[in-house]
């Protein structure tokens, strides 16, 4: 099985503020979560080999609010 990788934001009771430094870090973020670099893909065909590099086959991003919160 491929490794499964992601991250899971839980939100209570919270204020969430977006302004000037925000922005600035919007880029940074974007590209670490969702890289630029586009190729095609092929699927695998059978299984990997012992010693071979490990293929993901996706990241999982998750936020969960809970109670109440203000944007």
């Amino acid at each position: 099985m491929p490794p499964e990788s992601g991250i899971e934001v839980e939100i209570s009771n919270g204020t969430i503020h977006y302004g000037p430094w925000t922005d600035r870090e919007r880029v940074p973020i974007q590209n670490m979560l969702f890289p630029p670099v586009a190729r095609d893909s092929s699927p695998t065909r059978g299984f990997l080999k012992p010693g071979s590099q490990r293929e993901y086959g996706g990241f999982k991003v998750t936020v969960i609010v809970k109670d109440e919160v203000i944007i």
